[in-house]
C-alpha cells in the first residue's frame, strides 16, 4: 500500500512541478515587454493599443501565469515550455500533443491576423505571445531529463530553492532594479546586433535555449566533475550576462514578430512549421 502511494505522490510531483514553474519572474516578461514596446513600428503601436487599450504590453506580459488559477485557462499549462531533451532538435524531440510554445506563437499568430477574429479573442492572442516568446527564451523552459531543473535542488546564498527558479527569477532579482531600470541598464542594442537577431525563427529560438541550457548543466560541475550546490556571487557574476542577452534577444524578436504581423508581411518560417507539424495542437479560446 505505501509503495502504491509512492507511485502516486511520484506522479504528482511530475505533474504538477512543470505547471507551477513560472519562466523568468514578472520583471523578466515586463522586462522583454518593454524592450519590445520601444521598438514597435507605428503601424503596430496602433494595433497594439487598439486591441489592449489602456494597458501596456509590459502590463500584460504576466497575463499568462496569473491565469493559471482559473480551471478555465488549463488548456495553455503547456505552452510555457518546449520538451527537447539533450541532444535532440524540435523536430527530432517528441511533441507534447496539448501544445508547447513553438506551436502556441504559430497558432495565435494566426488569431492575429485574421481579420474576422474577435478583439476578445485577438486580446488573447496577444498576451499569449507576448509571454511565450519570453518564455522560449528562458532556456530552462526548453525542458529536458530533471522537469526543466526544479528537481535540481540548489542553494541561493544559503537558501534552498532548485536551479530552474534561479534562473526564473534569483538572477534577475539579484541585481535590485525595477523593470524599468533593468530595461535601462541593458537596452543598449546595436543595430547589426538587433539585425542579426532578426534572422532567426521560433525553432532557432528553442535551438539557442537548449544549447545554453546543456551549458548551464556544465556549469554546475567544477573542474574535478564534483557537483556545485551552493549558488552566490560568482554563479551570478558568471551568468548575468547571459541572463540579459536572452531577455534584450526576447524583446528584439518580439517587437519584430509584431511588426511583421502587423505591417502583413508574410511569415515563411510560420509557414514551413505549419506545413512540418503532423497534426494540429489543441488550442482556442476558453
Amino acid at each position: 500500500m505505501l509503495s502504491k502511494i509512492y507511485v502516486f505522490i511520484t506522479f504528482l510531483a511530475l505533474v504538477i512541478v512543470p505547471l507551477n514553474a513560472f519562466p523568468w519572474g514578472p520583471n523578466g516578461h515586463r522586462i522583454v515587454a518593454a524592450i519590445a514596446e520601444e521598438r514597435l513600428s507605428p503601424s503596430a503601436k496602433t494595433a497594439v493599443h487598439k486591441i489592449l487599450g489602456h494597458e501596456s504590453m509590459p502590463q500584460v506580459s504576466n497575463w499568462m501565469d496569473l491565469i493559471r488559477s482559473d480551471s478555465a485557462w488549463d488548456f495553455t499549462n503547456s505552452y510555457h515550455h518546449v520538451n527537447m531533451p539533450e541532444g535532440q532538435d524540435y523536430w527530432t524531440a517528441e511533441k507534447d500533443p496539448e501544445g508547447d510554445a513553438v506551436r502556441a506563437i504559430i497558432y495565435y499568430e494566426d488569431v492575429l491576423r485574421d481579420k474576422k477574429a474577435s478583439k476578445e479573442d485577438k486580446g488573447v492572442a496577444l498576451k499569449i505571445i507576448i509571454h511565450v516568446i519570453g518564455d522560449i527564451h528562458q532556456p530552462l523552459h526548453v525542458g529536458t531529463f530533471d522537469l526543466s531543473g526544479n528537481k535540481r535542488g540548489v542553494s541561493w546564498f544559503g537558501v534552498k530553492t532548485n536551479l530552474h527558479k534561479v534562473w526564473d527569477e534569483s538572477l534577475i532579482d539579484f541585481q535590485k532594479l525595477s523593470y524599468t531600470e533593468y530595461v535601462k541598464f541593458i537596452d543598449h542594442i546595436e543595430a547589426s546586433e538587433a539585425a542579426s537577431w532578426k534572422k532567426s525563427s521560433v525553432i532557432d529560438w528553442a535551438n539557442e535555449s537548449a544549447k545554453i541550457r546543456d551549458s548551464i548543466y556544465l556549469g554546475l560541475e567544477d573542474e574535478e566533475g564534483n557537483r556545485i550546490y551552493n549558488l552566490s556571487y560568482k554563479y551570478n557574476y558568471s551568468n548575468i550576462d547571459t541572463v540579459n542577452s536572452r531577455l534584450r534577444q526576447a524583446g528584439v524578436r518580439l517587437a519584430t514578430f509584431l511588426n511583421n504581423i502587423f505591417e502583413n508581411k508574410k511569415n515563411v518560417d510560420a509557414d514551413m512549421i505549419r506545413a512540418k507539424l503532423d497534426s494540429k495542437p489543441k488550442y482556442g479560446m476558453p
